[in-house]
């Protein structure tokens, strides 16, 4: 870190590293933690097997390991407390790639409090091996008080981007308070974030099935539509690129959605 953090370009790639984690991080567990457990799904056919059931019918087994195991988690977690502890040191540093950083630990330790309640926590980076890695648990709304509303308002402040379709902006940021605040019930904050996305008038609702599935098609291999998912009703995505090299030590399809694969799970 002391030879790292230098420059602006330094602290983009430094950005750039976390959303390289939420690659990994939710390739499939966007959908494992979270629509899998709702009753959008079942079992489609006899190949699905005991673990594949047990998504579906919430009852999760060590079987499940690679559903269970957080580890890219928090190594995306790390990335973001790294940004955000040493962007700030660098001499006119672009406030933007702050705001990002503070806007990814949010959205990350929402999704940890509504998956699994009570986490581990971690604000400050991991950057000895000395270091003391075990943690008991922080209750989730000292952890959504403490880390996910202030990051979120932090990385407001911090914002002058209005939209990204793959990067956190001001628009994307709104749109993250807005379901943060839902989720507490407290709708009047939630209004107007969602207001103030409407106003930027960079967004509508498709008007037909076939731009509806516009938005969810994503494939630019010969004879496939040859397009990226767009639409009027994206805020933002994270981007999966087949032409993206395939460069995580150890975790090949780190940088591949893995959304395809569970439907090879019979569900």
């Amino acid at each position: 870190a002391a030879q790292f953090w230098q420059s602006n370009s330094d602290a983009t790639l430094g950005v750039i590293a976390i959303y390289d984690g939420i690659q990994a991080t939710y390739r499939q567990k966007h959908y494992q933690w979270g629509e899998l457990r709702s009753d959008n799904f079942g079992p489609g056919s006899e190949s699905a097997n005991a673990n594949s059931l047990e998504l579906v019918f919430n009852d999760i087994t060590s079987g499940n390991a690679g559903v269970l195991d957080w580890s890219t988690f928090y190594t995306t977690v790390n990335r973001a407390n790294l940004a955000i502890k040493y962007i700030p040191q660098i001499e006119g540093f672009n406030q933007n790639l702050l705001a990002e950083a503070h806007a990814l630990r949010a959205y990350l330790y929402f999704d940890a409090l509504r998956v699994w309640g009570a986490v581990p926590l971690f604000v400050e980076p991991v950057e000895s091996s000395s270091q003391d890695l075990q943690r008991t648990r922080t209750d989730a709304m000292t952890i959504m008080n403490e880390v996910v509303i202030p990051d979120m308002i932090r990385a407001k402040e911090l914002m002058t981007l209005i939209q990204d379709p793959y990067r956190f902006s001001l628009n994307s940021i709104r749109a993250l308070q807005a379901e943060v605040y839902m989720w507490l019930n407290d709708y009047a904050n939630a209004k107007t974030q969602i207001e103030e996305n409407f106003a930027t008038n960079e967004y509508s609702l498709t008007t037909s099935p076939d731009e509806w599935q516009d938005m969810f098609i994503n494939d630019i291999q010969e004879g496939g539509p040859g397009k990226i998912m767009e639409g009027p009703e994206l805020v933002m995505s994270i981007r999966y690129d087949i032409n993206e090299p395939r460069d995580n030590p150890g975790q090949t399809r780190a940088n591949r959605s893995g959304i395809f694969a569970l439907f090879f799970a019979g569900l």
